[in-house]
């Protein structure tokens, strides 16, 4: 109990770089713990930072002039911008994973043949 009042007494701002190195898994445990909790896991600033973080910010952003600009659909939650971008990640994963397991299997099938003698 006494941990939890400790935790709980820290500032919304350590809290929320605490939950930024936490995996998404855990931040959804987080949300279990308190209110606060809940509250804090579901800030746009952090699913911001784990978009940059998690490296899914690359297929939507503009660079102007050097400066980024990370583009979100209309009324889009940033946590709702994270999974679209790691689902769009893992797609394209699994895409080059059937390539490259077909082109094992045309090998397969196919051997060179090839001389020694």
């Amino acid at each position: 109990m006494l941990i939890s009042t400790m935790i709980d007494n820290l500032p919304n701002e350590i809290l929320m770089i605490i939950l930024g190195f936490l995996s998404i898994s855990d931040i959804w445990s987080v949300r279990l713990v308190s209110v606060k909790f809940a509250m804090l896991s579901f800030d746009n600033v952090l699913w911001k930072h784990l978009i940059k973080r998690d490296n899914y910010n690359s297929p939507l952003v503009l660079r102007i002039d050097g400066v980024q600009i990370s583009i979100r659909l209309p009324d889009e939650r940033w946590e709702e911008c994270y999974y679209r971008r790691a689902n769009k990640k893992r797609e394209h994963s699994n895409r080059l994973k059937s390539l490259y397991s077909l082109t094992m299997a045309g090998k397969a099938a196919n051997p060179t043949e090839s001389s020694f003698t």
